[in-house]
């Protein structure tokens, strides 16, 4: 008997073990599948202005490639849609349309590069510098990319998605309009005001778009017999294992409830034929004292 029961015990413990480590191995796998492409969001806003973005928990990246010359400047920005559609319905088609946060950037010299927070929040319409920023919400990395006629510029560009600034439009996973521009320049500019208004409107370009992808906020709508059959069919290796090890813990449990019965039976059969023998010799001393 206790060696059925040690034998039990190494059994579900092996497969504990077991049933625990691929559900290790499934999570770093599901994890590995899960990691996003380095730019995974995707937009043409023309065939010289495209942009690409990927999304954590707490902050945006973009990734902005532009063919602009070595002196030229790149602007880009958003805004919410409002959620009321009475409420300026159509895409705007000027900055004077807007109540949105926007970064521009441009090379200053040769070797220096000015990077400016605006907005159109404070003022519709009228785009100024953000004044609320103790430090710079966006943070521009540059590449450049020669080619026969221009050079080609890839901006990686980095905010949170709530800078905690009044002046700073919030990023969620609502739909929002997306404001590209671009120029090029003979001579360096030296700040905004050679930059001006009509000239960012002259290749002004907007677009809807969704930043962030939605929280899985509508995943509780799934029927659950739908989720059940993702889940088997997804992690289906780990079921096999959790019923080989279910049904392999109950056939030695069967086996051995079977053994210690029968284990129990015996001794009592035992037991029973030696009271049985005893009370035979009781009857015949009885008998034979009955007789004399």
């Amino acid at each position: 008997m206790s060696t059925t029961k040690n034998y039990a015990f190494k059994t579900m413990t092996f497969y504990t073990q077991l049933f625990c480590f691929f559900l290790f191995v499934n999570a770093s796998h599901e994890n590995a599948e899960k990691k996003p492409d380095v730019f995974a969001n995707k937009v043409n806003l023309s065939d010289n202005y495209i942009v690409e973005w990927t999304v954590n928990e707490t902050s945006i990246e973009f990734k902005v490639n532009v063919a602009v010359d070595e002196k030229g400047w790149i602007f880009l920005g958003f805004m919410p849609k409002p959620k009321n559609s009475s409420v300026n319905p159509e895409r705007p088609k000027l900055l004077h349309d807007s109540r949105g946060d926007f970064v521009v950037t441009w090379p200053s010299s040769a070797s220096e590069r000015t990077t400016m927070d605006l907005n159109t929040i404070k003022n519709p319409g009228v785009l100024q510098k953000d004044e609320n920023s103790t430090h710079m919400d966006y943070h521009v990395n540059v590449q450049q990319l020669a080619t026969n006629t221009s050079s080609r510029s890839v901006l990686l560009i980095h905010r949170k998605l709530d800078t905690g600034d009044s002046q700073d439009v919030i990023i969620t996973d609502q739909p929002m309009w997306m404001f590209a521009a671009y120029g090029n320049s003979e001579v360096y500019l030296k700040d905004l005001s050679d930059i001006t208004t009509g000239n960012i409107e002259d290749t002004l370009m907007v677009k809807d778009v969704i930043l962030v992808k939605s929280n899985g906020k509508d995943d509780n709508k799934t029927p659950w017999h739908k989720v059940l059959r993702e889940q088997m069919e997804k992690h289906w290796i780990t079921v096999v294992l959790a019923v080989s090890g279910v049904l392999t813990l109950v056939i030695i449990g069967t086996v051995y409830c079977c053994f210690r019965k029968r284990s129990e039976f015996k001794n009592k059969k035992v037991k029973m034929t030696f009271y049985k023998e005893d009370e035979d010799d009781e009857a015949r001393v009885a008998f034979l004292h009955s007789r004399t």
